[in-house]
């Protein structure tokens, strides 16, 4: 085997804010992962695959990209009110995305939140090169976004989804019939702001 086939490299990519809230709010909010796409706006869609299970280090799921497709998902060393992750293996890598809050904010009034992404494995260099600054940008959208749902200190958004659905509608949060014919797997995302009661 070429030698460069057997060296490991790895990159990450982070952003950090501070947020004056309560930690439990965000973790609230990372647990919900089919809201994700609330935050994530480079998110379709997100489920676990065994909803009933929770997030928990472990479960598995999937994402649904706007503009990358269909990635699976372990989440991993999660640390409630303190850290989040999953990983994701691509081909020639393993990343490794991350919310780490754990931390205080200097000035006590909060805590800080870094949002961040480790690539490692022998094509982890061509990861670095083709969304690097893409995952950098990206990361700056949710973690001001994130700052607003904690800060702003609504209902959660597993609340603000105990709503009823119309008549005829499936409820929110219900498991969706799978497709009889091709390869699409089904996608839980967040209902329509309609019915999401403010």
């Amino acid at each position: 085997m070429p030698p460069y086939c057997t060296v490991q490299s790895s990159w990450v990519a982070q952003e950090s804010i501070d947020i004056a809230g309560n930690p439990e709010r965000l973790w609230d909010i990372l647990c919900d992962v089919p809201n994700w796409p609330v935050w994530d706006d480079g998110l379709e869609g997100a489920a676990l695959d065994d909803p009933a299970r929770g997030a928990v280090t472990g479960a598995t799921g999937f994402l649904q990209m706007k503009e990358r497709g269909e990635f699976n998902f372990v989440l991993a060393d999660l640390a409630k009110n303190e850290y989040f992750a999953y990983d994701v293996n691509l081909s020639g890598a393993l990343s490794h995305w991350f919310w780490d809050f754990g931390r205080p904010a200097a000035d006590g009034k909060g805590f800080v939140l870094t949002m961040g992404v480790v690539v490692s494995g022998f094509l982890a260099p061509l990861y670095k090169w083709w969304i690097e600054k893409e995952c950098r940008e990206a990361f700056q959208r949710a973690v001001a976004a994130l700052k607003k749902l904690v800060e702003d200190n609504k209902p959660s958004i597993r609340a603000m989804l105990r709503v009823k659905a119309p008549a005829g509608d499936p409820p929110i949060g219900a498991a969706k019939p799978k497709p009889t014919v091709g390869m699409i797997r089904p996608i839980t995302i967040a209902p329509p702001m309609s019915q999401i009661k403010r």
